[in-house]
């Protein structure tokens, strides 16, 4: 039991827990996607009145009936001794017991050490082009510290192979 910033992070045996996801966006979505048919209950937790997260996720959540929305809210604490008990959420100061906290407010990509070399967006995302090339001639990204816009597994796999392909090519 406690605070993690994915749900693959998330260790089994999550059945009959409560969990709460902080986010709006497609990755909190996703990941709620993904804890709602085997939780006991999902608080979702955004800061804003309405989801910048795919629309397509937003109507899948629809069907879950155990997931509970707090909108225009924060998580302003958390609660517990060796195990993450409760939260609690403004602006009401509401408390929630959970078992499990899940931060998805957005990926921060691991691009330091290549700032000085490659084009970066504003998130530190490097950017890239189809061909997985960066503005430096012989450099390759790919995975989720590219500004590509969806970060799952799949993607990056194929963007891996891409940028493999490409880079053996040069």
């Amino acid at each position: 039991h406690g605070i993690f910033y994915s749900v693959a992070d998330v260790p089994n045996g999550s059945h009959d827990q409560t969990i709460a996801v902080v986010g709006g966006g497609s990755s909190a979505l996703a990941n709620v996607l993904a804890l709602a048919p085997i939780a006991k209950k999902v608080h979702l937790i955004h800061r804003r009145d309405s989801f910048r997260g795919e629309e397509v996720l937003v109507e899948k959540l629809k069907a879950y009936k155990n997931v509970v929305y707090h909108m225009a809210a924060n998580v302003v604490g958390v609660a517990g001794g060796d195990h993450l008990q409760a939260i609690t959420i403004e602006p009401n100061n509401e408390k929630i017991d959970v078992d499990v906290l899940v931060v998805a407010i957005g990926y921060h990509a691991q691009s330091e050490w290549v700032r000085e070399f490659v084009l970066c967006d504003d998130k530190g995302a490097i950017a890239t082009n189809k061909f997985a090339e960066t503005n430096m001639t012989g450099a390759f990204a790919a995975g989720d510290c590219t500004d590509c816009e969806y970060k799952q597994i799949p993607i990056s796999s194929g963007e891996g192979a891409t940028a493999a392909i490409r880079a053996y090519q040069y």
